[in-house]
C-alpha cells in the first residue's frame, strides 16, 4: 500500500471503529486478492444488519482501489 492509501485507510478504519464504539482496530491487506481486512474490537456485539447499516455509508464513500473491504470482529486483547 502507498503512504496516502495507508493514511486514508487508517482514517476510515478509525471512523469505523468509532462508529462501533471500539478503541482498537487492525488493518491487514492481501495484495493478491486486493482485499483489505479491518479487524475491530467488539464488532461481534452488533448484528450483521446493524453492521451494514452503520458501516455501509462509510464504506460507500471510500475512493480506494480495493476489490473488497472486509470487517472482522476481534477481542480487544487480540489486536
Amino acid at each position: 500500500m502507498h503512504n496516502s492509501t495507508d493514511a486514508e485507510l487508517n482514517r476510515i478504519a478509525g471512523l469505523l471503529a468509532k462508529a462501533f464504539d471500539a478503541k482498537t482496530w487492525q488493518i491487514t491487506h492481501d495484495p493478491q486478492s486486493e482485499t483489505v481486512f479491518i479487524s475491530i474490537a467488539g464488532l461481534d456485539r452488533f448484528s450483521e444488519d446493524q453492521i451494514e447499516r452503520i458501516a455501509g455509508p462509510l464504506l460507500d464513500d471510500i475512493d480506494l482501489e480495493y476489490e473488497e473491504i472486509v470487517l472482522i470482529s476481534r477481542e480487544a486483547g487480540n489486536l
